[in-house]
């Protein structure tokens, strides 16, 4: 390991190992980049989640060479969801796919972050310090050109031509680059806990639609036929402006909610409730690159802003942001012109989810939303094959009668 004592030139430094910082990192690693990522924790650690993984997470956790490893430490496999609508009505969907593949995986953070984290430090080019938080950026005439760390009481600075922030919802560094998500109107918040002596769990991760807490969710995500991830989130403005406490309201679910308490009624916290900020996609049109520096991760609100879910767009930018980089530094080109090209290939990536922004920050006309439904419905390869089937025509029109009760 480097010392910190003395300054240290990097191709590119890394801040944050989550998800998207790790990602970035294997990357340089395969590329033989000398990289310093660094965290202010030191792992394995936990971290506030539903610790859900899509199916969208599987091409990046190939692609990083962790896969195999992944798939050996799942807790738990689904192949879909169930939801529980304001009316206490349900609509299962479960998604077809290969025995080998699954739509959720249940991992919790304390794992899978650490196995990302240590598959980068199988490069030998990768210096890791831990415990170590970023207090500022460097800048110069070309723009960001390294970090101001702060580790056991003591400074420390590291240069770098290029800065990627992998900090998540709090980074400084963004907010610093006048690009931070600090808008109670784009972010939500949540909590959950771990809980076991659970009964009727599915094979399907569970959502529930209530009033108490629209437009939110309470979830249930199992980790084995008795133990679940439990929490529920909101948008932080609807919490301030109807002094919501979460942890009241998820005190009601359980005691409450007519179809949640009957699998609940024994439930016990194993350890304590935990939270956090989610830095949701809204204004997702927004770059994500300054001169020398690129967001990734929460710390560039990469969140699906209808579901929240994080991980594969974590894991996804990270690569992407590397893969910009490491251009840019075939170039010796770090300005946000050439960073640009991450802006093009995560809006690429992303736009199909956050491009359903707009619903939750505009109130749209019924014109509109019926126009959307209808687009929606006609690009379903899966729900227009089934249109020219009589008995798939009847299960689809139950569901469709389903969804329209709920709402």
């Amino acid at each position: 390991m480097t010392s910190m004592a003395q300054q240290a030139e990097f191709d590119v430094i890394i801040a944050g190992a989550g998800p998207a910082g790790s990602s970035a990192a294997i990357i340089f690693g395969q590329a033989g980049k000398k990289t310093l990522l660094l965290d202010k924790s030191s792992f394995p650690r936990d971290k506030t989640c539903g610790d859900g993984l899509t199916f969208k997470c599987i091409e990046p956790l190939r692609k990083l060479g962790v896969l195999e490893h992944f798939m050996e430490k799942v807790q738990f496999y689904s192949h879909g969801y169930s939801l529980f609508f304001s009316d206490y009505s349900e609509l299962t969907v479960r998604r077809a796919m290969n025995e080998s593949e699954y739509f959720v995986y249940v991992l919790p953070r304390f794992i899978f972050d650490n196995i990302l984290l240590q598959r980068a430090l199988e490069y030998p080019s990768i210096t890791f310090i831990p415990a170590s938080t970023v207090e500022s950026v460097i800048k110069n005439d070309h723009g960001v050109a390294g970090v101001n760390v702060s580790s056991q009481s003591k400074n420390h600075t590291f240069s770098a031509p290029l800065v990627i922030d992998a900090t998540g919802v709090n980074s400084t560094i963004a907010v610093d680059a006048g690009a931070g998500n600090q808008d109670s109107h784009r972010c939500a918040v949540a909590i959950r806990g771990y809980y076991e002596n659970i009964t009727g769990l599915q094979n399907t991760v569970e959502f529930y639609f209530d009033e108490s807490i629209l437009p939110g969710y309470y979830w249930i995500f199992p980790t084995s036929a008795t133990t679940a991830n439990i929490g529920c989130g909101t948008f932080q403005h609807i919490i301030d402006e109807r002094k919501l406490d979460l942890r009241n309201l998820m005190d009601g679910f359980f005691k409450n909610h007519p179809i949640a308490k009957k699998k609940l009624n024994r439930a016990s916290l194993c350890g304590k409730l935990s939270g956090g900020k989610i830095p949701l996609a809204i204004e997702y049109q927004n770059s994500r690159v300054r001169d020398g520096l690129i967001l990734t991760g929460d710390a560039g609100s990469f969140t699906d802003p209808v579901t929240a879910e994080g991980i594969s767009y974590a894991m996804t930018s990270g690569i992407l942001a590397a893969e910009t980089a490491i251009c840019a530094m075939d170039e010796n080109d770090y300005s946000t012109q050439q960073l640009s090209a991450y802006d093009h290939l995560w809006k690429t990536r992303f736009n199909r989810q956050f491009s359903k922004a707009p619903f939750l920050t505009t109130l749209l006309s019924a014109d509109i939303f019926a126009d959307y439904l209808s687009k929606s419905f006609r690009e379903n390869d899966r729900a227009l094959r089934s249109i020219g089937k009589l008995a798939q025509q009847y299960e689809l029109m139950f569901k469709l009668k389903a969804l329209m009760k709920a709402i």
